[in-house]
């Protein structure tokens, strides 16, 4: 087994071509295929996304206006507080996020527990892969950043994921989120995600506080994404009308005028976040560092 240098807390290590250990955080993990998975075990965190639409999810991220945005914005965020060594992206399904923070020179570490997820980031080029859950890796103490983007609205007890990363985190690492916001915003396409809840600014800050953080900094965006839920996602549920529970449930069939017109405003937002912060939108982003 190697016991080089590791992915996980050294900015500089190469990806082991076999099974290692790591002196220094105590990680330790197999290699099968390509792909890496946790050697201990001492727990994990239930997941809530459903397998099938992370699959087409992978179709529909490519051409997306909404994943677009969301990875300039999360990009905007880690180029104004950049880690200081690896970013462990936590959930981060098809690693649609993980190779756009690597194509900008940010090195990644995808940890994913669906062996679908998995293969399609594998797919896209990305060579550090951790298939299982973080709670699994129990014995890394000294990673720098995580990345938790759209992750912690799956679960039933995201307290205990973050008390799980709180514990590998060097004193001063960063948690790098994006959460759907906005409880009022909740219908059955949230359901259909697997979303649990959907956040507020002060819920967010409260689930962070209890489990050992300090914001850094936090904005709304999706300004534009508030009146097209209500109309399409929001009244349909209140009103019990029945609604197409598929994957194109994610991305709203615009009319290529508004698409355009749509994609124009979300340029000036991600614009507008670059020197402020925004009050309100339809998704939370922040940054909240271990105390």
């Amino acid at each position: 087994m190697d016991t080089s240098g590791c992915f996980l807390c050294d900015i500089h290590a190469s990806v082991p071509r076999s099974s290692f250990s790591c002196r220094q955080c105590g990680a330790s993990l197999d290699l099968q295929d390509h792909i890496f998975s946790p050697r201990c075990e001492n727990g994990s965190t239930a997941n809530n996304y459903p397998n099938e639409a992370g699959k087409q999810l992978s179709v529909l991220e490519e051409t997306s206006l909404w994943f677009r945005h969301r990875n300039e914005v999360i990009l905007d965020l880690v180029e104004k507080y950049p880690p200081s060594g690896p970013i462990i992206d936590v959930g981060g399904g098809n690693g649609f996020v993980s190779r756009h923070l690597e194509g900008h020179g940010f090195q990644t570490v995808l940890v994913e527990p669906l062996a679908g997820g998995t293969s399609i980031a594998q797919s896209r080029g990305l060579s550090k892969i951790v298939q299982g859950q973080f709670g699994e890796l129990g014995c890394v103490r000294s990673i720098h950043a995580v990345g938790l983007f759209d992750v912690l609205e799956h679960l039933d007890e995201p307290g205990e994921l973050l008390q799980q990363i709180r514990q590998a985190l060097d004193p001063g690492g960063l948690v790098y989120v994006t959460v759907p916001a906005c409880r009022w915003l909740w219908s059955t396409a949230d359901a259909f995600a697997g979303h649990r809840v959907r956040y507020t600014m002060d819920s967010l800050y409260h689930l962070f506080h209890s489990c050992g953080y300090q914001p850094v900094h936090s904005s709304h965006f999706f300004t534009t994404l508030i009146l097209p839920i209500l109309l399409f996602r929001v009244i349909p549920t209140r009103l019990r009308l029945r609604r197409d529970q598929s994957i194109r449930s994610f991305e709203f069939e615009l009319p290529m005028l508004l698409r355009w017109v749509t994609n124009g405003y979300l340029r000036v937002e991600q614009q507008v976040l670059k020197r402020m912060t925004i009050p309100f939108g339809s998704s939370i982003a922040a940054v909240f560092e271990r105390r």
